[in-house]
This record gives C-alpha cells, structure tokens and sequence, in this order.
C-alpha cells in the first residue's frame, strides 16, 4: 500500500508543488461492496486544486508531462453511470463522471459545459473541471456535513452567474 501513496508523492504530488503529503493520508479500503480496492485519500483544498488544474492542462504542469494526456482523456471520460447521484459505486471519488455521451446532468440546478467532469468524495468533497470556462472548483466540507449534489448545483449555477463576459 504505501508504495502507491509514495508513488502519487513522488510522481504526481510533488512536481505540480504539494509538499506535505504523507503516506499515512491515504489508505486502502477494501469490501464486498466491489472486487476493486479504493485508495482513499487525505487531501487539502491546495492539494485538491493543483491535481484539478493539472487535469485540466492534460497532465501538463509547466511544460513538464506529469500525466500521460491518453490517460488523462481516458480517467475523465464518461464510462458508467455508477456514481451519478449515489446510485452505488464503491471509492467515489476515483470516479470522474465526463458529461459527454452522458445521459445524466453533472448536477441539478446548473448547465455544465460538454467537455466539463468532476469527482465527488464522501459527504461534499467535490473537484469540478470546465475546460470551456478555464475554470476548477474545489469544494471541501467539515466533517459530519453533507452537501448534496443539488447543493452542488446551486452553488455553481451561482459560479456561472457571477463569472464576467469578455
């Protein structure tokens, strides 16, 4: 276990700028919800944004390929429907949902672009990626909270209305 956390340390966290990344914030869940193990992570709303900035830049930070574009575009297209609106689907928040070819909103309240996706985590820890507007939100909640994906919704409906038209 601690050889993936120390990988995604030292492969991915470090060059986009993470320092304090330790193998202890993440663990290994198991169950018999699903035959495939989830990695669960600790991470801060810093840490958060860079993977979701690096997402949007195709892997890219600063000229330095940290992620391989083929599968940055495969990890963040659409392929079930499995997390949408916790219809099941262990380890939520390696699940990035793509809206194209999508049958189901991102979120209700809001019009997402067709080349947006987001990963949800436990109780409202959400990243968004808009690659039309160049836009990443990191939502983060306390603990014993709970934001639905209407809140989601919500809030970002409220995003795009505030955003200024060039």
């Amino acid at each position: 276990m601690s050889v993936f956390f120390r990988a995604l340390n030292n492969d991915i966290l470090t060059p986009i700028g993470v320092k304090g990344f330790n193998t202890s914030d993440g663990r290994l869940i198991t169950g018999q919800e699903s035959d495939h193990p989830v990695y669960a992570l600790n991470m801060n709303a810093f840490t958060l944004l860079r993977f979701g900035i690096l997402l949007s830049r195709e892997g890219d930070w600063g000229g330095e390929q940290v992620l391989s574009r083929n599968w940055v575009r495969e990890m963040t297209r659409y392929h079930s429907n499995a997390a949408i609106y916790d219809r099941g689907g262990f380890g939520k928040f390696g699940i990035w949902n793509g809206k194209e070819e999508n049958e189901f909103p991102h979120f209700p309240n809001v019009d997402m672009p067709q080349n947006s996706y987001h990963a949800f985590g436990f109780g409202g820890q959400y990243i968004i990626v808009d690659n039309e507007n160049d836009l990443v939100v990191v939502h983060q909640v306390r603990r014993n909270r709970e934001v639905s994906h209407a809140d989601m919704g919500r809030l970002l409906n409220l995003i795009f209305e505030a955003r200024i038209e060039e």
